[in-house]
Formats: structure tokens, C-alpha cells, sequence
């Protein structure tokens, strides 16, 4: 043990002396059970919904149906998370001075001020922050670098060129030239899957790790980015079961064609027309129609055409027949048939019960049609 680090953990071990990490003294958090097995002891957790819960939940209810991106979620960590549970654990805890607010940041430059112009130290237990030297680009809490793998991502200080917003912000963070992201484009899934197809049943971690590998020599920035073997292991057990569902749902498809052509061949009747009616036929209907106040059906031959009943007979060669024709046996033709409209001008809204356009009858609305209007 080299004397820095033992400096390190003789600060820690003066922090927890000092009652820096303990819990409040007047309210009992924990609270002894009994004892397992080995003879330790069991305690009963009383803390309730943590620090963290209870800022997730003040988020939801400002943020809303909003979504927040990595660097405004990396700021508001540690803006409204670290920073100010620090501040107000050093009131709590280390006996530090309660200014009412957590702008400390103006606390220190009044007292650095202070003792520039009159060299008097003012609120002498405050820690000013503008006498602490960092560490340049020390990340400790939110998006920073980790202890990657080079054979998995490539190491960089500036991100490439083609990453723009939190893509850039996360690889500036990471210190990566791309940043790792999971699976999601439609490329990505097709080398996951193209290379599933062809591993066994049971992928390995070495699988993963190969597959990693592939994942780095085809990234580009935009739609394929790197990714570590633990992502794609994480990711396998989602795939695997969509993959299990859309097999399951193929093996099915031969049995319901065959139920949907049964059902549909037991609808369709001999005795129907299988083409419509011609000229012919009309004319047939017309001399057998004895219904009152109606005039016969006719359909309507340019004189220029005198092929016209081939015509017809020709450009509708196939009939399909409505759903509700099964019991149908005859041809029934429509007596409600409109003369047609130009096309500046609309139907009644009491259409085809009203056959007047809305200019003649006012239906623009049922209450303002003339004829039946209410």
C-alpha cells in the first residue's frame, strides 16, 4: 500500500469517525429482526422512498410528455441531485452555514472579495471553491469516461465530425470517437440478426464478444454505432423472443389460409349472377317489375357506340359480390338513381333521402334543408 492511498482511507475512515455517512440520529431506519442461518444479523430497511425517487417523480410531473436529452439530463444531475444534497448535508451533517439558498457560487466570490479589498475572512467554516484546484475533465458523477476495451470502441479526445447534439455530447463526455448506444436502427438489427442465424441455438459470451468486434469495423456515426458484449447479451433476450413469435406465427400461415378459404367458400352461392347485368338482362327485369309509381330501368347507349353491350360485357368480366348478397338470387337494380351533379355544386346533407343539390334545398345541415328539415 503506497502512502497516498493509505492517506485516502485514513480520511475516509476520519469522515465516518466525523458521522459524515451515518444516518440521522433521532429516527431509527433500521431495526433488528433476527438472524439468518450463518448467525448474522437481519435488520428491517424503514427508509422509505429514497432522495432519488422523490426527484424522478418532481421531474415527471415538470418535465411531463417532454423528453429530456443527455445533456440536459447530465446538467439537472447534478445541478438538483449531487450539488444540493452536498450543500445540504455539510448544514446537516458538518455544521456549515445555512445562507437559505444553494447559489454558493455567489457566497464564494463575495467572501474571495472581501478579502481582496479588506483581507478579512468572512463565514471562516465555509468552503470557498474558487481556492479548490481540480482535476481538468474529472467526471465523477453523471456521463463520463469508463474503463473500456479498445477492441470494442475506439478511443478518441474529440468526437468525429459527423455526431452532432447528444450524440457528440456523450462521445465528448466518454472520451470516444463514437459513443455506444444499443441496438435500434434497422441496420444494426440486420447484422445482429444476420449473424444470430448463423450461431447455435445457445449463443456464448464469445459470440457476443466477435459480435462486438464486427459492430466496430462497420460503425459509421449515423445509423451503426459501437457496441460492448454485455449490450448485445442484454439484447439477445428480446430478440429471442420476437424471434420465437414471428416463427410461430409463419409456422401458422398455411392453417389460416385454409380456415379463411373454407369460411369464404362457404359464402359464395350458385345461384348468384356471376357477371352483372347487361342490356339484355335490364330489359328482361323491366318487363317483369310490376311495382307501382316507378318507371322502368334504363340504361343509357351512346348512339355513337354501337358495340356497347359487348363493351360492357367485356370491361366487366369480373363481379364481386357484396357481403350481404349470400341469400341474394336475382339481380335487384337500384330505383334511387340521382342525375349526376356538376362539379361546383354538393348534395343534401339528407342525401339520398333529399335527391335536391344544396343550392336548390339549403341542406347544408339536416335543420336547413326545405323539404326535410327540422
Amino acid at each position: 500500500m503506497t502512502d497516498k492511498v493509505k492517506a485516502y482511507f485514513d480520511s475516509f475512515l476520519a469522515k465516518i469517525l466525523r458521522g459524515e455517512f451515518e444516518d440521522q440520529n433521532d429516527v431509527v431506519l433500521f431495526i433488528k429482526n433476527g438472524e439468518n442461518s450463518h448467525g448474522l444479523p437481519c435488520y428491517l430497511r424503514r427508509r422509505g422512498t429514497v432522495r432519488t425517487e422523490n426527484l424522478h417523480q418532481k421531474m415527471k410531473t415538470s418535465i411531463g410528455s417532454w423528453r429530456v436529452g443527455a445533456e440536459t439530463g447530465h446538467m439537472m444531475l447534478l445541478l438538483l441531485t449531487c450539488y444540493r444534497f452536498n450543500v445540504k448535508s455539510q448544514i446537516r451533517r458538518c455544521g456549515a452555514y445555512d445562507f437559505g439558498h444553494y447559489e454558493l457560487h455567489i457566497i464564494d466570490r463575495i467572501q474571495n472579495r472581501v478579502k481582496e479589498l479588506f483581507n478579512i475572512v468572512v463565514w471562516l467554516r465555509h468552503k470557498n471553491m474558487l481556492y479548490f484546484q481540480g482535476k481538468k475533465d474529472f467526471i465523477l458523477v453523471g456521463i463520463g469516461p469508463l474503463c473500456y476495451d479498445s477492441q470494442y470502441i475506439h478511443l478518441s479526445d474529440t468526437p468525429a465530425n459527423v455526431l452532432k447534439g447528444d450524440y457528440y455530447f456523450i462521445a465528448k463526455q466518454m472520451g470516444l470517437l463514437y459513443p455506444l448506444l444499443h441496438i435500434g436502427s434497422r441496420e444494426e438489427i440486420y447484422i445482429f440478426t444476420n449473424f444470430m442465424m448463423q450461431c447455435p441455438p445457445k449463443a456464448t459470451m464469445k459470440d457476443f464478444e466477435e459480435l462486438a468486434r464486427i459492430f466496430k469495423t462497420k460503425v459509421d456515426g449515423i445509423r451503426i454505432f459501437p457496441k460492448l458484449p454485455t449490450m448485445l447479451k442484454s439484447y439477445f433476450k428480446s430478440w429471442e423472443r420476437n424471434a420465437g413469435m414471428r416463427s410461430t406465427e409463419k409456422s401458422m400461415d398455411s392453417e389460416v389460409d385454409a380456415l379463411l378459404k373454407d369460411l369464404f367458400s362457404t359464402r359464395i352461392s350458385d345461384k348468384l349472377e356471376v357477371l352483372p347485368p347487361t342490356h339484355e338482362v335490364l330489359k328482361q327485369i323491366n318487363a317483369n317489375m310490376n311495382v307501382e309509381d316507378s318507371e322502368p330501368i334504363s340504361l343509357v347507349v351512346p348512339e355513337e357506340e354501337t358495340d356497347f353491350e359487348m363493351e360492357v360485357e367485356e370491361a366487366l368480366m369480373v363481379y364481386v359480390l357484396p357481403v350481404q348478397a349470400v341469400a341474394q338470387s336475382v339481380y335487384i337494380p337500384s330505383h334511387n338513381v340521382p342525375d349526376p351533379i356538376d362539379l361546383q355544386n354538393y348534395r343534401c346533407a339528407w342525401y339520398p333521402y333529399c335527391l335536391e343539390t344544396r343550392r336548390k334545398c339549403k341542406g347544408r345541415v339536416m335543420s336547413e334543408c326545405q323539404f326535410l328539415g327540422y
